[in-house]
């Protein structure tokens, strides 16, 4: 795609399970002997227990990846029932603006989505509302999801069951 650099972080999707904060740069065959003289200079080195953590987390990517894709659409599914929204950014919603792009590259998508509110509406205040997660390594573990989503999930299962 034309990027002589493309550096990537692995703590979250990839690491996945909140305990390895790690990142990756891939280059093209002319970019990495400039590169590879810096990490030797710098000294940057990966420990072997951050790399067993993202290897393991890469095992279960997979499984990872489709819950987060559910996840991420059923949110925005409700997003887009809710009349203070106007908008819901996911490139799996038929919607979005780039979704024929995402069909003929991709095979499936992530768990993060972008909202657009109404005029009008008081997005400090919704905000300010959420009991939101701390900051950690990782956005993509069980106990990074704001405490208000799981609420509603809980009582949507009771409801279900």
């Amino acid at each position: 795609m034309g990027a002589d650099i493309s550096i990537q972080a692995l703590t979250k999707y990839i690491g996945g399970h909140s305990d390895v904060m790690m990142g990756s740069v891939t280059t093209t065959q002319a970019a990495f002997p400039a590169l590879s003289r810096s990490t030797d200079t710098f000294g940057h080195t990966v420990s072997p227990d951050d790399a067993y953590l993202v290897l393991r987390g890469a095992r279960s990517l997979p499984a990872r990846l489709a819950q987060h894709e559910r996840s991420a659409l059923e949110v925005a599914r409700w997003l887009q029932a809710q009349p203070q929204v106007l908008r819901v950014f996911h490139p799996a919603l038929p919607e979005h603006p780039g979704h024929a792009l995402w069909r003929r590259d991709f095979s499936g998508s992530n768990g993060l989505l972008s909202v657009e509110f109404v005029a009008g509406f008081d997005a400090e205040r919704f905000v300010d509302a959420l009991a939101l997660f701390g900051i950690g390594a990782s956005w993509v573990a069980s106990r990074a999801w704001p405490r208000w989503w799981r609420r509603t999930a809980r009582a949507a299962t009771r409801r279900k069951g």
